[in-house]
């Protein structure tokens, strides 16, 4: 294919005409303007002969020549450049020879004759406006293909399907999960086989998607081909016509089985550790100053439990994706924000190294693209794993001392993004700080040791009490293997984000944020928009952005907010200050996401820590 290629200063021209006279004066017009850089010659099948070696932008041809005309001249160019621009400039106005010069596929058709002047001024009209336009029409391909091969190769189920059921687009994840070819589900009637005991609340799910609410999330149970029950969680929208009437809905959705299962075993083991605790009531006085010790100690990693859950409502997973030469194609917010290094300094380079590493070397996504496996060995020794879901992916769990002041523990996985042909054009490569996850693993391992010492005292108690303190020593265990549990189940939610000056006016909001305040882009932008706040936390957000300087840019803060319809919702936003080279304060960039779940499991926790430590506190006292 023909490749356009329009510079910023000039556009090529091939100008084909029997007349040499209206050659010379037609290149004389055109490059007057600074526009074009225009070649001659009084033949088409001369003229065939030179883009066997040279490229044009454009060509101009007259109809009327004698050994080929321009009908037959522009055949020929069709067959063997399909894109390039054709204009027929041509002194006969029959309208037979217009017609048959856009059947077969001319540009443009501009009559010869009048003044010179407008009438070239109108063929160079007509030449940048064909240029351009095929321009245009090739970055949409590339944009369209890219787009739909990052779609085809995410790890979430992504399909499309009318209100009757009939699927109109699945992709590679969603066949692949249920082991079905997309020739198997495309304008068929597919729906997963769902319990019995689930499908009123699918059906109600869909029910109150409407033009006002299009969009929701639920999270229910399939019945796999073997049998066996699997957990999903879809976020499905609902997609309406201008006269309101429901054509399609779009959905997509992720396997949460491990999710579900470690939070029933955390409730079982809260349950656990209540009965525990009921039993230490009955201890005798010999033992209460051990029992105080112990107690102390779970309250602590309770304590740690808590903070654990605050730390799992991070900001979006930071991610960038490569092309097939090592290129960077994306390179989003949340990598910017923990990196520092801004897209638009990386974009198109090969130094997707710097979140990384001090010197230049291969990243994971760069051996996958490369096909590299055998070296990934050399590169990250035994600190690599194949991820499991995915073919052709891995993780890798390192340590990174050169990043902040003690260094930091990422977690990162990478996987190929493959064209509908199969062929690699690139991988995305996700990474995720764990360093605070391996600061509490040995937090555990201290508590461990206390706790052993603890229980190396109470062996000396009387027989009739080893019963309730081993029950207590393995309420503990128990719960910290449900903390180390948890700390692998990730949330995967929607978060707000805007960007806006510090007088309150907004340039940016995504989709999420509109939705959430029930508000449309264009109220947003350029406006000053500030949501209610409640009065007691007013003071609270003022000292915090008041503390983002040009040293410590970055924070984050929980606090309620009052929506529009009067219902109180917590929110955890982390922001970042953005100062010019000055030192001056012009922009904030916020990542936000609604809490309020988290905030009442919280304050239940804390409700029946409290209530717990009461009755321990009257046990002690008889």
């Amino acid at each position: 294919m023909f490749y356009v290629s329009v510079p910023s200063n000039h556009i090529s021209l091939l100008y084909v005409d029997d007349e040499p006279e209206l050659l010379e004066l037609g290149k004389l017009f055109l490059e007057k303007s600074g526009q074009f850089h225009v070649d001659t010659i009084t033949s088409a099948q001369e003229a065939l002969r030179i883009l066997k070696t040279t490229s044009y932008d454009a060509i101009v041809s007259d109809y009327q020549m004698p050994d080929m005309d321009g009908i037959a001249f522009l055949k020929e160019i069709r067959a063997e450049f399909p894109d390039l621009p054709f204009i027929i400039f041509t002194g006969k106005g029959r309208e037979e020879v217009a017609i048959e010069a856009f059947d077969n596929g001319a540009d443009f058709y501009l009559q010869k004759g009048g003044t010179p002047t407008p009438q070239f001024l109108e063929l160079g009209h007509k030449i940048i406006a064909a240029v351009r336009r095929k321009q245009a029409e090739k970055a949409l391909q590339d944009s369209e293909t890219r787009y739909r091969n990052v779609v085809e190769d995410q790890t979430e189920f992504i399909s499309r399907f009318l209100p009757n059921g009939t699927h109109v687009f699945v992709n590679v994840a969603y066949c692949r999960y249920f082991k079905k070819s997309r020739d198997e589900i495309i304008g068929k009637k597919f729906k997963p086989d769902i319990p019995q005991e689930d499908t009123n609340l699918v059906r109600d799910h869909f029910l109150s998607l409407t033009k006002e609410n299009p969009i929701a999330s639920i999270d229910h149970r399939i019945i796999m081909p073997d049998g066996k029950f699997r957990w999903q969680r879809w976020s499905d929208r609902a997609i309406f016509n201008d006269g309101g009437a429901l054509i399609e809905y779009q959905s997509v959705g992720r396997d949460i089985t491990e999710t579900k299962r470690n939070e029933e075993d955390l409730l079982l083991k809260n349950i656990e550790l209540q009965a525990a605790y009921e039993q230490l009531a009955a201890t005798e006085e010999e033992l209460r100053s051990s029992y105080d010790n112990l107690a102390e100690s779970q309250r602590s990693l309770e304590d740690k439990e808590i903070t654990l859950n605050a730390i799992l409502l991070e900001s979006p997973i930071p991610q960038f994706v490569i092309d097939r030469d090592h290129k960077i194609l994306y390179w989003n917010h949340a990598l910017a924000a923990q990196s520092g290094i801004m897209a638009h300094e990386v974009t198109g380079t090969d130094q997707q190294w710097r979140a990384f590493y001090p010197s230049g070397r291969p990243c994971l996504a760069d051996l996958l693209v490369d096909e590299s496996l055998d070296t990934i060995p050399e590169w990250y020794a035994d600190k690599y794993a194949k991820f499991t879901l995915i073919d052709n992916a891995y993780e890798v769990t390192d340590f990174f001392p050169q990043m902040g002041k003690a260094g930091k523990w990422l977690h990162f996985t990478a996987g190929l993004i493959k064209n509908r042909n199969g062929d690699i054009i690139g991988a995305v490569e996700s990474l995720e700080d764990i360093t605070d996850r391996k600061t509490t693993e040995l937090n555990l391992r201290k508590m461990n040791d206390e706790l052993h010492a603890a229980y190396e005292q109470l062996t000396a108690t009387e027989e009739e009490l080893r019963s309730s303190y081993d029950d207590l020593v393995k309420s503990r265990h128990a719960l910290q293997e449900s903390e180390d549990r948890y700390r692998n189940v990730v949330e995967d939610q929607t978060e707000f984000i805007c960007r806006f000056k510090p007088d309150g006016t907004h340039n940016f909001v995504n989709y999420a944020y509109c939705r959430h305040f029930g508000m449309q882009r264009l109220e947003l932008i350029g406006q000053r928009f500030i949501p209610e706040i409640p009065k007691e936390d007013r003071g609270l957000l003022r000292s915090y952005f008041a503390s983002l300087t040009g040293e410590h840019p970055v924070g984050t803060i929980e606090h309620r907010i009052i929506l529009p319809d009067g219902s109180v919702r917590w929110h955890q936003w982390s922001d970042r200050a953005i100062f010019d080279e000055n030192g001056t304060l012009v922009e904030y960039q916020s990542v936000g996401r609604d809490i309020t779940d988290w905030k009442t499991v919280e304050l239940d926790l804390r409700k029946k820590n409290d209530e717990l430590r009461r009755a321990f506190e009257q046990c002690s006292s008889h």
